[in-house]
């Protein structure tokens, strides 16, 4: 039909004989024939109609052309085209595909029998009830003790209000609690008073502060190993310049002398005593001490002096406040030995209320010596509690805890002071530590 349109439109532009005889053509085409002869023009006799030659260059034999005409369509499928229609399938509907099938499982073959496929056959069974608790049970959360009623958990004792611990779901008492002196021997008692079978034994040695002391009188409290955060405390505004940066130490066990060094403590090893405040007693510390007098000392008691690092850390015991009594100057009083409350004199030690290491007036009483040579801040400080000499001015030393003359903000545990290793002063003391 396109052929047709294209060569009347051909013979509209271009009036000519070949057009008459196209037209002509036209005309009869599709008329009935016996053979080529009967056919206009170029049209050939097929199968007794005329047609236009179907040939490039219009000779096709019209007997060849009935025979191919005869032929069924033996074009082979194309597997990329043609869809494969099996048995009745409708080869209109779209062909339904795997999502799973990929070239590398093709091969592969499923198993019917298989252990996965018949289990998902297999009838649902429903899924057992277990309620949350038992009547009667109980279980410890934190230091409180959980009792289940009808099935539902609840709030029972808070073991703490005891002196106790939650343990097994019950509250118990705390084992090696406390360490009391009794006729020459320190015994440990639970958190309930009861008496354990654990001791030791002071022999000749008094006991002091709840443990045996050594034959120099002097109580080494063990202070565990651990990390803290050394300098300003959290929210500490008056923090110095020279307690920063905050930074994180790590330190190794030790013991320290539970109190600082007593005038009886200094006189069973040095041959005189160089303090101002004799007469206040043989259990007040010693005072007017320079840094070597205090080393040696510690070394006489195989001992030694401790670290910037070990003293604060020995002094917060573990806590982050101003001050390791609390976040407020007022907790001083029943702690420390300081300006308000010490009527201008030092005073015995272990008079106020011990650290939660059993270490009395870390703050107050006499200011205490300390290993290091003096850096004017933190920065580069070691991240362990060992002695820090390099790079700082040697020709002063560290002196920590304020004194007897001290006032809140030389009482904060982070706050440093400096002093030659040659000065001695009637507010100025020591304690030592041993590895």
């Amino acid at each position: 039909m396109r052929f047709i349109l294209s060569g009347i439109v051909f013979c509209m532009a271009f009036a000519s004989f070949g057009c008459n005889m196209f037209l002509d053509e036209i005309g009869h085409e599709g008329e009935t024939c016996a053979d080529n002869q009967t056919c206009r023009g170029s049209l050939v006799c097929v199968q007794g109609i005329c047609v236009s030659d179907p040939s490039p260059d219009g000779d096709q034999d019209p007997d060849l052309m009935e025979q191919e005409a005869d032929k069924p369509d033996e074009r082979e499928a194309d597997p990329d085209t043609d869809p494969v229609i099996d048995g009745d399938d409708d080869p209109d509907l779209p062909v339904e595909t795997d999502p799973d099938f990929t070239e590398d499982n093709a091969d592969e073959t499923v198993d019917f029998d298989s252990e996965e496929i018949l289990a998902d056959t297999e009838p649902e069974q429903e899924e057992e009830i277990i309620p949350p608790c038992a009547n009667g049970d109980t279980k410890c959360v934190g230091d409180i003790v959980y009792v289940c009623n009808s099935e539902v958990w609840e709030s029972g004792t808070n073991c703490t209000l005891n002196n106790q611990i939650c343990e097994d779901g019950a509250c118990k008492c705390k084992t090696h609690a406390s360490f009391i002196c009794s006729e020459g021997d320190a015994w440990w008692y639970d958190s309930c008073g009861n008496k354990e079978d654990l001791k030791e034994e002071c022999g000749a040695n008094a006991c002091k502060y709840g443990r045996c002391a050594d034959q120099y009188g002097i109580v080494w409290v063990p202070i565990p190993p651990g990390t803290f955060m050394m300098g300003c405390s959290p929210g500490d505004e008056t923090c110095q310049e020279s307690e920063k940066p905050r930074h994180s130490v790590t330190v190794e066990s030790f013991s320290m002398t539970a109190t600082e060094i007593t005038h009886a403590q200094f006189m069973t090893m040095m041959e005189s005593d160089p303090s101002s405040f004799t007469d206040c007693g043989d259990n007040c510390p010693v005072d007017g001490i320079t840094y070597y007098l205090a080393n040696q000392f510690c070394s006489n008691v195989n001992g030694r002096l401790p670290t910037e690092a070990e003293w604060e850390y020995a002094a917060r015991a573990g806590t982050t406040t101003v001050y390791y009594c609390g976040g407020e100057s007022s907790c001083l009083d029943d702690s420390a030995w300081h300006a308000g409350n010490s009527s201008n004199t030092p005073h015995e030690v272990a008079t106020r209320t011990p650290n939660a290491f059993g270490l009395y007036d870390m703050l107050g009483n006499v200011m205490e010596r300390v290993q290091d040579c003096w850096h004017t801040t933190y920065d580069n400080a070691p991240a362990t509690g060992g002695e820090w000499e390099d790079g700082g001015d040697c020709s002063y030393r560290l002196v920590r805890g304020g004194s007897w003359t001290s006032t809140g903000i030389d009482l904060r545990t982070s706050a440093r002071m400096k002093q030659p290793p040659t000065y001695a002063d009637d507010h100025l003391g020591f304690r030592c530590v041993r590895d």
